[in-house]
Formats: C-alpha cells, sequence, structure tokens
C-alpha cells in the first residue's frame, strides 16, 4: 500500500535529501565525555562544559576556598559536635534509665 502524502509535513526551508549531495561530510569526534568535535567542511566547533564559579547555585564552595579557612571551619564543626554530644549526656543517661525501668515493669507484669 503506497502512502501518496505524508501524515505530517516537513518544515519549510528542509530540502529533499537528494539535494544535499554538495554539502561536506560530518565528522563528530568524542575524546572524553567532557570534549565533543563537530567539524563540517572548514567549520569546527568544538563543546567544552563552562567551568563552575563561586556564583553558581550547585557549586562546591570548598573548591573555593583556602585550606586554612577549610581547616579552620573543619576544627569548629567538630567541636561544636563534640559540645552537643556533651550537652546531651545526661539527657540520654536519663533517658536509658528510663528505658531499663519501664523494661523491667513490663517483664514483671507478664510473670
Amino acid at each position: 500500500m503506497a502512502m501518496d502524502k505524508g501524515l505530517y509535513a516537513a518544515p519549510e526551508g528542509i530540502t529533499d535529501v537528494e539535494d544535499l549531495g554538495d554539502m561536506p561530510d560530518i565528522e563528530i569526534e568524542i575524546e572524553d565525555p567532557e570534549s565533543v568535535t563537530i567539524e563540517m567542511g572548514e567549520l569546527e566547533i568544538e563543546l567544552k562544559p563552562a567551568k563552575p564559579t563561586a556564583e553558581d547555585f550547585d557549586a562546591n564552595l570548598a573548591d573555593f576556598m583556602d585550606d586554612a579557612e577549610l581547616e579552620g571551619l573543619g576544627g569548629d564543626l567538630i567541636a561544636e559536635f563534640d559540645k552537643d554530644i556533651n550537652d546531651r549526656k545526661e539527657w540520654i543517661q536519663t533517658y536509658v534509665e528510663g528505658l531499663k525501668l519501664l523494661g523491667l515493669k513490663y517483664i514483671r507484669a507478664c510473670f
């Protein structure tokens, strides 16, 4: 069954493939996932990702900080974490003691 007409018309300005015989071949070279080169005759296009900057929304800000600043920030973070654990120590002990008492009451109630 031959089709006389396509379901969708080609966009204006697109010619038949047969008419494109004088166009140069397109060469695409992928060196690694980060770099792509497209050549067509004398035209060469090289695609490389942009280097991230500190202003990018999802940038890793540690990449833009000095090592001394990072060490200071890391030290402050560890100190605050240890302080938080020490501040909760009494609460944790009370919680554990309460669980022990509840467990003993439950065991006694079962027998």
